[in-house]
């Protein structure tokens, strides 16, 4: 690839994440409500990102007994929240290629899977779908899960996106020391 044509695409995406913020502060700056609902909620924003991690970690335990993946494999792949990148390297560098694919796919899954189902999760509970969105709520899940949820969810959306990206980098290691040792 010609080195101008990456430094325009690089610029491209770093403009559309700036638009999709500014986007997203219009919106959710234009409803009032929005940081009435945030004071009533308050640091239960942190007991929910808690919650979302640890039905993860649940939910990647059970699907490896299921589908016959390794349970080191399966509950690392889920701690990655959907933070595909970082899951993919971090797999591959502890478990080899083939680790480091599933990883990969299992959070790319994840985000392609709450953009398909986030009516279905809307009618169960809108906070199922900001659950099922994990870290990409941070980013690419942020505008679809607010277009359904509502303003007032969306800056919890932000929010638990926000806690969940950072606690990724800390999560993988701590996960790979206790399941490799």
């Amino acid at each position: 690839m010609d080195k101008s044509y990456e430094i325009i695409l690089n610029y491209s995406l770093v403009i559309s994440l700036i638009m999709l913020y500014i986007g997203v502060g219009i919106f959710l700056g234009s409803n009032l409500k929005v940081l009435e609902y945030v004071k009533v909620i308050g640091v239960k924003i942190v007991l929910i990102s808690l919650a979302i991690l640890k039905g993860s970690l649940l939910g990647g335990a059970v699907a490896g007994k299921i589908l016959g993946v390794p349970e080191n494999i399966s509950i690392i792949s889920a701690g990655g929240m959907g933070y595909y990148s970082l899951t993919g390297a971090f797999m591959t560098s502890k478990f080899g290629i083939e680790a480091g694919t599933y990883g990969f796919i299992v959070n790319i899954m994840r985000e392609f899977f709450t953009v398909f189902f986030l009516p279905i999760l809307i009618k169960i509970s809108k906070g199922s779908a900001i659950a099922s969105g994990g870290a990409g709520n941070m980013d690419t899940m942020l505008m679809p899960i607010t277009k359904f949820v509502g303003a007032e969810l969306g800056l919890v959306t932000l929010i638990t996106g926000i806690i969940l990206t950072f606690s990724v980098p800390v999560l993988l290691p701590i996960l790979g020391k206790i399941f490799i040792g």
